[in-house]
């Protein structure tokens, strides 16, 4: 099987984005990054460098690595989801808190946002 290589530049935002391309497409497919951006939670996970110099000299097309990917109704994710409270925060948060505040910048973007509330029931199809 011959697999199709993407690769980008950016946070966690790009890296969503382009697996959301590439299972959309219907690719079976290689994927690269360099992490670029504030948080860059992926990356983390990953274990890649989170300096973008030091990732790219650490490049080594000969490792890989599966990972899974999620589906939630028509959005593709392999690295987190979210619902309630966290994305209507990270939608109040805005930039300039994000990169002077790094990831709890996120949790603290608004103190609007509710501390409390209901939890939610996701049902899902465990690959089927």
């Amino acid at each position: 099987m011959v697999l199709t290589p993407f690769f980008c530049m950016g946070g966690d935002g790009t890296v969503n984005e382009t697996v959301n391309g590439i299972a959309q497409g219907g690719f079976k497919a290689t994927f690269g990054f360099i992490p670029v951006g504030t948080v860059n939670d992926m990356s983390r996970a990953l274990g890649i460098p989170q300096r973008p110099l030091e990732a790219i000299r650490r490049l080594d097309i000969n490792q890989v690595r599966s990972i899974d990917i999620g589906r939630c109704n028509d959005k593709y994710f392999c690295n987190n989801i979210a619902a309630g409270v966290i994305p209507k925060g990270y939608r109040r948060g805005n930039a300039k808190g994000k990169a002077h505040l790094r990831s709890i910048g996120l949790l603290l973007a608004r103190r609007s946002s509710p501390l409390h509330h209901k939890g939610l029931y996701i049902p899902h199809s465990n690959g089927r």
